[in-house]
């Protein structure tokens, strides 16, 4: 710091220092269209058991970055990973569906551009894809 406090020309401890992203930011909320790039089972230290979903950004102020959404393995017409998965296939989940033919049709979703809505997680939480369907036609 500086050695003489009284000096009329401080140094200053911030020059050359600029602020910058802590890690993977999530994506503002709003609409993407992005290429899907995976779903794969995902642990860490804070959670266990769970869905990932990837998606590439692919227009825009954000492209290349990732939009993604961690969720429960339970599927249901109406859980988080019963909707994505609905709108990577392309129709609603039937109760009763046979998960190794949705599997077949999650594989063959990557590389497919689709839109996704990144929204606020359940209680405010970190935003993350909410929603995906079919993009608007070129």
């Amino acid at each position: 710091m500086n050695p003489n406090p009284s000096s009329p020309n401080p140094i200053n401890p911030f020059a050359g220092i600029e602020v910058k992203a802590s890690g993977a930011e999530p994506l503002p909320v709003g609409p993407y269209v992005a290429v899907f790039r995976s779903l794969e089972p995902f642990s860490n230290d804070r959670v266990s058991n769970k869905l990932r979903f990837v998606w590439e950004v692919a227009t825009g102020n954000h492209k290349g970055k990732t939009a993604s959404a961690l969720c429960d393995p339970n599927l249901t017409p109406n859980s988080h990973a019963g909707r994505l998965i609905g709108g990577l296939v392309g129709r609603p989940l039937q109760p009763g569906e046979d998960v190794a033919a949705l599997w077949t049709a999650v594989q063959a979703a990557v590389g497919r551009r689709f839109m996704v809505t990144v929204q606020s997680g359940p209680k405010n939480g970190k935003p993350s894809v909410q929603m995906v369907s079919l993009p608007p036609e070129d």
